[in-house]
């Protein structure tokens, strides 16, 4: 993490500093982010040497028991609809964020996915579910439950894969320059690397440090379209896609964080009426088609082919 005089990612010397708290949890402890005033990029200073209360057991959204798997006449329409071919109507009406995945990686059912970071392993067990029989996960926090889940790290892990994917989890990576080059080890030639994570934009701006997407202290990182650019290309990456898709989050969990409200503290969906939310998510969709929303999906592939030993 920043120590140095220059900036990290593109070795600009001005920085600004700013104090944000965590708020997710309500802990409000302060902690100090730099911003560079050359590629925007925000980096945690003081990052504390035990991170284990900002990630308190059940605590963390990623590892919630969210995997629910279709069962009764649901399961058999389902597994009728694979096998007539319907799976792609399936995924595009009902699983949207699968149906990105496949869009921006043009992932078949036999292509090698590893989802690194992936928590309690949901999104995995869905591809499975949908026929993708090679998804596997990982995360130094994993239970190894289910066994298409792995305790690990991407430098640890062995194997070419087709397809790595970090969903919102490439910010709470400190060594994002060591990362990407095992990543390198790992993608297989032709292969897509896919990082869906917060973007310092029009959120950034108007809400400052009451940004939800800032996330003091768990976010160590956290890139402008720009920053990221120079991040890819240092480590033999050509960023081929940006797709921008920010919710309405970065309104509802900004503005409760603005009258010091944690955001597990209340249910968004009562503080907030219906008819707000829809105004939101309506500016979050105009947001994303200017490139201005707060969370992005990048694709990237190998710059130059990865050589075989």
């Amino acid at each position: 993490m920043p120590t140095a005089t220059e900036c990290a990612i593109c070795g600009d010397a001005g920085f600004c500093t700013h104090e944000a708290r965590e708020m997710m949890l309500g802990l409000r402890t302060p902690f100090t982010y730099r911003e560079c005033l050359g590629c925007g990029c925000l980096q945690l200073v003081d990052v504390p040497s035990d991170m284990s209360p900002f990630y308190p057991n059940g605590g963390y959204y990623s590892f919630s028991k969210d995997f629910r798997v279709a069962t009764g006449w649901r399961r058999a329409l389902r597994k009728v609809c694979l096998s007539l071919g319907g799976r792609r109507l399936i995924i595009r009406r009902s699983y949207p964020l699968v149906d990105l995945i496949l869009r921006l990686t043009n992932a078949k059912c036999s292509s090698r996915i590893l989802d690194v970071g992936c928590g309690s392993g949901a999104l995995v067990r869905r591809l499975r579910e949908l026929g993708f029989t090679q998804a596997a996960g990982i995360d130094p926090f994993a239970l190894d439950d289910p066994p298409c889940v792995r305790r690990s790290t991407v430098q640890a892990i062995d194997g070419i894969w087709d397809v790595v994917m970090f969903h919102h989890s490439f910010e709470h990576i400190a060594d994002q320059a060591e990362t990407l080059q095992a990543v390198r080890r790992i993608l297989a030639p032709g292969g897509w690397l896919l990082i869906r994570m917060p973007v310092v934009n029009w959120a950034w701006q108007e809400y400052r440090t009451d940004w939800v997407a800032l996330d003091a202290p768990r976010h160590l990182w956290l890139h402008t379209e720009s920053s990221f650019r120079i991040c890819a290309d240092k480590s033999g990456f050509s960023l081929q896609n940006v797709c921008y898709d920010s919710t309405e989050l970065q309104f509802c969990g900004s503005e409760l964080y603005r009258q010091d409200i944690p955001l597990r503290s209340v249910d968004r969906a009562n503080y907030f009426p219906p008819s707000e939310i829809d105004q939101y998510r309506t500016k979050a969709n105009e947001l994303n088609a200017r490139g201005l929303g707060d969370a992005a999906a990048f694709t990237l592939s190998l710059r130059q082919p990865r050589m075989n030993s």
